[in-house]
């Protein structure tokens, strides 16, 4: 019997230890998890993501809306009139960080709507400057290709936002949250 407990305790643990923790979101702020149609059509509408509301929009008739959206195989802040940023921080914990970075963003290059792009990887955590001064993050969980494995089909990202403008992304302990 004691032979047979040894093994089942190593398996037991190993496969606890590979059962993340993560998300880790920061305590009082918006946050969760969400999967994102990429944006395809020669039209350039499809699905944004707005963190203010923590909601997918879509884009009809052209009328930009939502911070951030997907185009082929890129992470796009909004354009004109928007101009949202982004900054790539590489792969780690959407809790890690605390703090946003308040320069070295990827904003729209010219004054024509030219959406910020930056190279999407599983894994990675990405800084979004919104255009009202606010910031939010977010880290890609997994990116489907299409069949013909030319761009992703659908993104899934977790996401943080932080809705009082400060750069302070470690949150509130939960006994401040309840004293408010």
């Amino acid at each position: 019997m004691r032979n047979f407990l040894i093994p089942l305790s190593l398996i037991l643990l190993f496969v606890s230890a590979g059962c993340a923790t993560e998300p880790n979101f920061p305590p009082g702020l918006p946050s969760g998890e969400v999967e994102i149609k990429v944006l395809q059509d020669t039209e350039r509408r499809g699905e944004r993501f707005d963190f203010e509301t923590g909601r997918i929009v879509t884009e009809l008739d052209a009328a930009v809306v939502g911070d951030i959206f997907f185009d082929r195989k890129f992470l796009c802040g909004s354009g004109e009139p928007l101009h949202v940023g982004v900054q790539d921080t590489q792969p780690q914990s959407i809790g890690a960080d605390p703090t946003a970075p308040t320069t070295g963003y990827t904003f729209p290059l010219n004054r024509d709507g030219v959406p910020a792009r930056v190279g999407v990887y599983v894994s990675h955590v990405y800084w979004i400057k919104l255009t009202d001064g606010k910031y939010a993050k977010i880290k890609i969980k997994d990116a489907l290709l299409r069949d013909d494995a030319s761009d992703y089909k659908s993104i899934t990202f977790e996401w943080v936002y932080q809705p009082d403008g400060s750069t302070d992304f470690k949150g509130k302990p939960e006994a401040e949250k309840s004293e408010e």
